[in-house]
């Protein structure tokens, strides 16, 4: 299980040096939650769902 955080405008990302976005991710809600106390701005920890490859 991974979880991800978002906010109403959907997840934050950066853009790297050749112009792909990475997707953060946690293994744990604990690590989500506080990269989300964080952020701020509404972002919550949420459970992904399916499968990451």
């Amino acid at each position: 299980m991974v979880w991800l955080v978002r906010n109403d405008d959907g997840s934050p990302t950066h853009l790297s040096e050749d112009s792909t976005r990475s997707l953060p991710f946690w293994s744990t809600s604990a690590r989500a939650q506080r990269a989300a106390r964080i952020w701020g701005h509404g972002t919550r920890c949420i459970r992904a769902l399916g499968r990451l490859v």
